[in-house]
């Protein structure tokens, strides 16, 4: 330990090796920088009042933004996935009603097939209010038929219907040719 002066302290400071120790500084010993008189002019002056609360609340502040931004992009990815979900339904609907269509021979389709068509109870959840509409209209040549699947659905009340729309067209697989064989 040694003993110097040090005349912005205002006193005698006792330093242990090149770390200084004040003796009495506020009733207790600690270890400070070599200048203190920035210190106490910095307490008394009070540039810095009050500026970690205002720091805090500005930190709260960002982080409540981000938060609601954060949580908004959760709400409308969710949104739309339902949406999605639902259009993905609806289009697996309207391809399998096709499918059995392909499936059927050609004079069984017909009004009455089409007017049998309807949303499946797996897809009720995902159609909300769903409805199918086949159309069958004879096609050209007559020998062709023109299928239409359209399936409907409401997803919210106060929006307008969505709706998905498949068109295919049929023909007679057994359609024989005038003077040869099929």
């Amino acid at each position: 330990m040694s003993f110097c002066h040090n005349r912005k302290a205002g006193g005698v400071s006792v330093t242990w090796g090149t770390i200084p120790i004040v003796p009495f500084l506020q009733g207790t010993i600690g270890i400070v920088p070599h200048d203190i008189s920035n210190l106490r002019h910095y307490r008394k002056t009070g540039q810095r009042t009050g500026s970690l609360l205002i720091e805090a609340t500005v930190a709260l502040a960002i982080i409540a933004i981000v938060g609601g931004i954060v949580a908004q992009s959760i709400v409308w990815g969710l949104q739309e996935r339902a949406k999605l979900a639902s259009h993905q339904a609806a289009v697996e609907l309207a391809a399998n009603v096709l499918e059995a269509a392909r499936a059927l021979p050609f004079d069984r389709l017909d009004k009455s097939w089409a007017d049998a068509q309807t949303v499946p109870s797996e897809s009720a959840d995902l159609l909300p209010e769903g409805k199918v509409l086949v159309t069958l209209e004879p096609g050209q040549p007559t020998s062709t038929k023109r299928l239409t699947v359209e399936v409907r659905w409401q997803v919210e009340p106060d929006h307008p219907a969505r709706s998905v729309r498949l068109t295919s067209v049929f023909s007679n697989r057994e359609d024989k040719k005038a003077g040869g064989k099929p």
